[in-house]
């Protein structure tokens, strides 16, 4: 798999794409697969993409000053909660399988 990020000429986007094809990630990737790094890399990734989002929303100049915090601010609530109700969906969801 191969990201590139070629639709984007964000520098910070292209960054992150040259993580993610590094070998040494997609190896690393490889060898935790079936584990519970997965979810833990999604929600890192999760993370890295609002604040890019964070970054470019505060760099905007066509977005008003009064608009961007809680525009920033939305986006890492979401999140947040994405990231803490997945995380709290699994563990209850791996207590209740485990106990039969």
């Amino acid at each position: 798999m191969n990201f590139t990020g070629k639709v984007s000429k964000e520098p910070l986007t292209k960054g992150i794409s040259k993580i993610i094809d590094n070998s040494g990630f997609q190896n690393f990737a490889n060898k935790y697969k079936d584990t519970n790094y997965p979810m833990h890399i999604t929600a890192l990734a999760d993370t890295l993409a609002t604040a890019t989002f964070a970054v470019q929303t505060k760099q905007n100049k066509n977005i008003k000053e009064e608009r961007k915090k809680p525009l920033i601010n939305n986006a890492f609530i979401s999140t947040g909660l994405s990231i803490l109700s997945t995380y709290e969906y699994f563990q209850r969801g791996k207590q209740k399988f485990s106990k039969t």
